[in-house]
């Protein structure tokens, strides 16, 4: 519910307060619905509060969010051509179905097994290229399939989530989601425009008071 209206509300808001178009105001609306989860819960984590009733209640509103990004990612690209909306939809719908299941097939057949004989091998350095292989390899199969490749290695990551070596994965992977939490951070930075601020300090103004 919660995604659903704050769509709503941003797209009514980005159509009636800000002059965008059909499409703008939808993309406006579904960024709005979104919160960054790396965001809340680095700060969480600096005060300390994580495991606090709020604080759970606040993650599993987050978990809801990143969930919604799969089916917005499947829909809002087709409101670029709204005459072949319904067909250009319909066959991006049975793609993603097609894949999904795919991949979650493999991830539930092929990827335990293969993580259980890496590991008996013994080497951490060879589990951890198999972990980051899985991520880059079903995002850039997502990618091919004409996904993006967010959505495929968001995918990967429910579906190792889900697998016995979760634990030793999220281990292993903590320092590299950390700099790649840093390099994310960076580059959402760097597109920062000063020229735009400056240009529109008013609707900018207006868009941070509504969003809270």
């Amino acid at each position: 519910m919660q995604v659903v209206l704050t769509i709503l509300a941003g797209a009514a808001a980005g159509s009636g307060l800000f002059g965008m178009g059909a499409g703008e105001s939808v993309w406006f609306g579904a960024m709005v619905a979104l919160s960054s989860t790396m965001v809340v819960v680095k700060t969480l984590a600096a005060g300390g509060v994580t495991s606090t009733l709020a604080s759970r209640v606040m993650i599993g509103i987050l978990v809801v969010q990143d969930l919604s990004v799969i089916p917005m990612l499947i829909v809002l690209p087709q409101l670029q051509t709204p005459g072949a909306m319904l067909p250009n939809l319909a066959q991006s719908i049975a793609l993603a179905a097609v894949s999904l299941a795919l991949v979650v097939l493999l991830g539930t057949r092929l990827l335990p097994r293969l993580l259980r004989r890496i590991l008996a091998w013994g080497s951490q350095e060879l589990f951890l290229m198999a972990v980051v292989a899985t991520g880059v390899g079903v995002g850039y199969a997502a990618h091919a399939v004409g996904f993006s490749f967010a959505l495929g290695a968001f995918v990967a990551g429910i579906i190792l989530s889900k697998s016995e070596f979760s634990h030793q994965a999220l281990s292993d992977l903590a320092p590299l989601r950390d700099i790649f939490g840093l390099i994310f951070f960076v580059t959402i930075g760097m597109l920062f425009d000063p020229a735009y601020v400056l240009q529109h300090p008013g609707s900018i103004a207006l868009a941070v008071i509504l969003i809270p």
